[in-house]
């Protein structure tokens, strides 16, 4: 049984069919600009401001009426988060994103943030 090397598209060698791939291991260089991409952090996301607040009756994404029982603009890493709990009981959180758009037409009142919209 002879012993064949391929090499993979991502750089991997293959020894055989059995064994896992040997990736190559970084150069130094490259480890120093991965650190310093890691350091840098993401521009802060800008906050929206609701069309709906905590105890108002909101729509879900299957349309379904539903209460705001707490807004946090600040978690998921600033994507916000908002909690609903539906007439049975049962309560779900969704997370806010970054756009809120406008009133549609023939419904005034009414504002979608990301599946969540007031009723």
């Amino acid at each position: 049984m002879s012993s064949s090397r391929r090499q993979g598209d991502d750089g991997e060698i293959y020894q055989s069919g059995y064994d896992s791939p040997i990736h190559p291991k970084p150069s130094v260089l490259d480890r120093l600009r991965n650190w310093v991409h890691a350091l840098r952090s993401a521009p802060p996301i800008q906050q929206i401001e609701l069309p709906f607040k905590v105890g108002d009756r909101v729509l879900d994404v299957f349309r379904k009426e539903t209460t705001a029982v707490e807004i946090d603009a600040k978690s998921n890493h600033g994507l916000g988060k908002v909690k609903v709990r539906y007439d049975e009981g049962r309560e779900v959180a969704f997370m806010l994103g970054d756009q809120v758009s406008a009133p549609s037409s023939g419904r005034s009142g009414t504002g979608d943030v990301k599946g969540i919209r007031s009723k």
